[in-house]
């Protein structure tokens, strides 16, 4: 089966799209993901440390305290609101949430970002805080995939207990597996450009533009032998065209699939492959999809922490400051960015909480982490004023007093979509465009499409990944171009004059190059459709258009005796053919 470069063009695109529809689909679906494989690790982690938690001088089972821990590590709304209970949060307070913390659907909601102050009332004594406590372990137990089974009363170390069962230590020397390990060296290289190369500014935005830049260079090899293989593409055009010219006019399937034989068979013959200027786009996603998880995560892949750590801080970041978190939201999926960029500006002092986070066994061990993060020294993800590390998304979601500071960063989406969009016009210009058949609408709608839908994707992306990444999107698709503009003038493509095509056509076709030509006329019938005979039926024998009027029954039986009479109008074609062949011939003498 051959492919048009039509064709090609077509699954290209398909392609391209399908990679990017899936890039967004796992930036979406990976927070749920990542969130169900934090809590298989910990339900883990409760599981096989059950039986230590027992140790404190509790009245309940070492059954009941396992299975009532794991089923709140389960459920994280659950277990903010029993820490908030048990008084297990930043001031050591046992507070009570003043609002329903059940939705209609029955499961716990739970908004991470109410503070102490905000939606809680504080609680006088334990007696006050359990009952509240049990309500909550109940609801829990109903929600759960397997009830269990609740104490009627709870004592301080019964709360202690459980909350010990719940707790997991955080992995600090684990540093990922190989693919990791690729991404960071390239994270490594984005902290030497970061310290050295920023003119002692220490930002991470400039270094990522270096990178950007070094990839295009390192790309230029590739950027070379594409145009290249361009260049062998447009010196076929003449043939092409005259392939194109033979049948123009003609669109049933059987013409269609005659011309692309054709001009796949004049592809083979010239040795030009149309795939192979494919390779640098393809070469090109895998790089920009790993960039994408190197700056949303500088933690781990650039600051050199261990990989449980980035999850670990996004766990405590996320928590309700009345549980003793941060009180924070992400945008991005172990966005130690938007941490960081916290960090940077808020200083140490207000993640103090983390020393005593009661999800972690070994808390204070994760708070001297971050204190190295910040002696080192925490990269400016900012431009000028502009904090780059948080998301354009997050000025919509948090609230009129954040969107007032940060509304510059919806700039961000626009201004990609802006570039991006110019920037595919302009590369169209500047590029070689295949022929297509004056009557494919199909492709020009396609392109049509293409020109909005591949921006307006960027602009979904770049609402919801940090502003970096925007950043650094709009400086590659600006560099693509300059470098399309420098490969346009130092290897141009041919241009060719009409005697080019009159050329190309006597080559392939000799003195008879254009198809059979209406009785009469020196022009062919436009209205000979098909290379079969379909339509036969609707011209007459001198191939003048007489259409397909509406008949009778009689008129039909009359018609279908007379065709059998008269064979179907293969022999006007033929007649045509013959009479241009001697036509040719009669201008060839007189010459």
């Amino acid at each position: 089966m051959t492919m048009n470069n039509r064709d090609v063009k077509s699954v290209f695109v398909k392609l391209i799209a399908g990679l990017m529809l899936a890039f967004v689909l796992v930036s979406v679906a990976a927070p749920v993901a990542f969130a169900e494989e934090t809590t298989t690790e910990q339900s883990t982690e409760a599981e096989t440390s059950a039986p230590e938690a027992s140790e404190p001088s509790s009245e309940l089972s070492k059954d009941m305290i396992g299975d009532l821990g794991t089923m709140l590590v389960a459920n994280d709304a659950a277990r903010q609101l029993f820490l908030a209970a048990c008084g297990y949060n930043a001031q050591g307070a046992y507070l009570k949430y003043k609002g329903g913390y059940l939705n209609d659907k029955g499961d716990f909601a739970f908004d991470s970002t109410l503070g102490i102050e905000e939606g809680y009332e504080q609680m006088e004594s334990w007696d006050e805080a359990s009952v509240y406590a049990i309500e909550i372990l109940r609801d829990a137990s109903k929600n759960a995939k397997n009830e269990v089974t609740v104490p009627e009363s709870l004592t301080e170390a019964d709360a202690k207990a459980i909350v010990e069962v719940m707790q997991t230590a955080v992995d600090l020397e684990n540093n990922g597996n190989f693919l990791d390990a690729i991404l960071r060296a390239i994270g490594f290289a984005l902290n030497w450009a970061t310290k050295y190369l920023t003119f002692g500014t220490n930002n991470y935005i400039l270094s990522l533009l270096y990178f950007g830049l070094v990839i295009e260079i390192l790309m230029l090899p590739f950027a070379i032998s594409q145009q290249k293989n361009t260049i062998k593409q447009a010196k076929l055009r003449p043939k092409e065209m005259a392939i194109r010219k033979r049948y123009a006019g003609r669109n049933d399937q059987a013409t269609m699939q005659k011309v692309n034989q054709e001009i796949q068979e004049l592809y083979q013959k010239e040795n030009y492959n149309p795939m192979s200027g494919c390779l640098p786009l393809l070469i090109q996603l895998p790089i920009v999809m790993a960039l994408y998880y190197v700056v949303i995560d500088p933690a781990f892949y650039v600051l050199g922490q261990a990989k449980a750590f980035s999850s670990a801080i996004a766990q405590y970041f996320t928590t309700s400051a009345a549980a003793g978190g941060f009180g924070g939201t992400l945008n991005s999926d172990r966005g130690t960015i938007e941490i960081l960029s916290k960090l940077g500006e808020q200083g140490i002092d207000a993640f103090e909480s983390l020393k005593s986070f009661a999800y972690f066994s070994n808390a204070e061990e994760c708070f001297e982490a971050l204190q190295e993060i910040v002696t080192a020294g925490i990269p400016s993800f900012s431009i000028g004023s502009w904090n780059m590390g948080l998301t354009p998304w997050s000025a919509v979601t948090s609230g009129g007093e954040f969107f007032a500071g940060h509304w510059w960063l919806l700039l961000v989406p626009v201004l990609t979509f802006v570039v991006y969009f110019s920037s595919m016009k302009i590369n169209r210009k500047l590029t070689y465009q295949p022929t297509t058949a004056a009557n494919d609408k199909a492709t020009g709608c396609s392109n049509s499409m293409m020109d909005f839908m591949m921006p307006l994707m960027s602009v979904y992306i770049a609402f919801i990944v940090p502003a970096a990444v925007g950043i650094y999107w709009m400086f590659k698709s600006v560099l693509g171009t300059l470098k399309q503009l420098i490969m346009k003038k130092a290897m141009p493509l041919p241009t060719f004059t009409d005697a080019d095509y009159k050329a190309a056509e006597k080559e392939l076709y000799g003195k008879n190059p254009k198809p059979p030509k209406a009785a009469g006329s020196g022009t062919r019938n436009p209205n000979v459709r098909s290379l079969h005979h379909i339509d036969d039926d609707e011209y007459d024998a001198k191939g003048n258009y007489i259409g397909r009027p509406e008949q009778t029954d009689d008129q039909d039986s009359k018609a279908e005796t007379k065709n059998q009479k008269a064979p179907a109008m293969a022999e006007p074609l033929k007649d045509e053919s013959d009479k241009h062949e001697k036509n040719d011939a009669s201008d060839d003498q007189n010459s």
